[in-house]
């Protein structure tokens, strides 16, 4: 074979091989970029959503008609809680006041001995516990005792105190006979032996 033709074929074989070896570390490049890409942008997305989950969600302060729901969260946000009686309809609001990491709401006028569910959103992210809402169940309502009827006193109360007509009136010691009907006698003589009807016998009323 001519030398010419042999050295012509060698270097199409070349460039055809080299052209394949470009063709192939072009598409071994773009494949890498495009999962380094992938990688990067679904890094952000979970890393976003992890930030923005609830974290050590607290329910504490349970009575009969309220509740309070505590979380954190790695960076600032402001959420809101969207609760119910019924784990499919979850239609009453709790919106938070300010953004922050550390998250709290108080429900209210709630019904007592009932099972409420709820889940958290930020923006338009749903936090669950799994794909369930997270639930609570508020305190029975305690019985009070009635106080009991005051039931007014109907005992009349005895009198110590004898009546006018019983009183007896002691009568004074006196002699058997007064010794004197004169008034002035008399007189001298009351408180030795003469009583006042022995005064008023003897005529000395009026005088």
């Amino acid at each position: 074979m001519d030398n010419t033709k042999v050295a012509t074929l060698e270097s199409f074989r070349t460039q055809k091989y080299n052209k394949w070896l470009g063709v192939g570390v072009g598409l071994t490049l773009s494949f890498l970029l495009l999962v380094a890409g992938s990688a990067a942008y679904f890094s952000g997305v979970f890393v976003e959503a992890s930030n923005d989950a609830p974290q050590e969600l607290i329910i504490s302060k349970v009575t009969e008609e309220s509740v309070r729901l505590d979380w954190t969260t790695s960076i600032e946000n402001q959420g809101y809680v969207e609760y119910g009686t019924n784990p499919t309809s979850l239609t009453l609001i709790a919106p938070e006041t300010l953004s922050s990491k550390n998250h709290g709401v108080d429900l209210s006028l709630l019904r007592p001995s009932t099972t409420y569910y709820f889940h958290i959103k930020v923006g338009d992210k749903t936090f669950d516990d799994a794909g369930n809402p997270w639930t609570f169940v508020t305190k029975q309502t305690s019985a009070t005792a009635l106080p009991r009827p005051t039931i007014p006193d109907t005992t009349i109360p005895t009198s110590t105190i004898a009546p006018i007509d019983n009183l007896v009136i002691s009568p004074t010691i006196k002699s058997s006979t007064c010794p004197s009907t004169d008034c002035a006698t008399i007189r001298s003589l009351l408180d030795n032996g003469c009583s006042t009807s022995d005064y008023l016998r003897a005529g000395c009323a009026g005088r």
